[in-house]
């Protein structure tokens, strides 16, 4: 299939991932987490309903202009006291 063309790479990179040095000199990804939820527990006047709790995770994919979400991100836990 399409991936024969590939075997070799794997290969390598399994050889890297069992010896350990397959991610030693990456640089850290971050992870960040957010969770958003009312602090004085209102109904969304639109349902009548409480407010369901948010939790989301970003995850930074590298190239993808994740380093200026990542910053946005932090910016917005930072500003709303969200817990992170």
């Amino acid at each position: 299939g399409i991936g024969k063309d590939y075997i070799d790479l794997i290969k390598t990179a399994k050889n890297l991932q069992q010896n350990g040095s397959l991610w030693r000199y990456m640089p850290e990804i971050p992870l960040p987490t957010i969770r958003m939820t009312s602090k004085d527990h209102k109904q969304n006047e639109v349902t009548g309903l409480p407010f369901i709790t948010q939790n989301i995770s970003m995850i930074h994919v590298h190239k993808t202009g994740g380093t200026s979400l990542v910053t946005a991100f932090s910016q917005s836990i930072r500003k709303y006291k969200f817990k992170g």
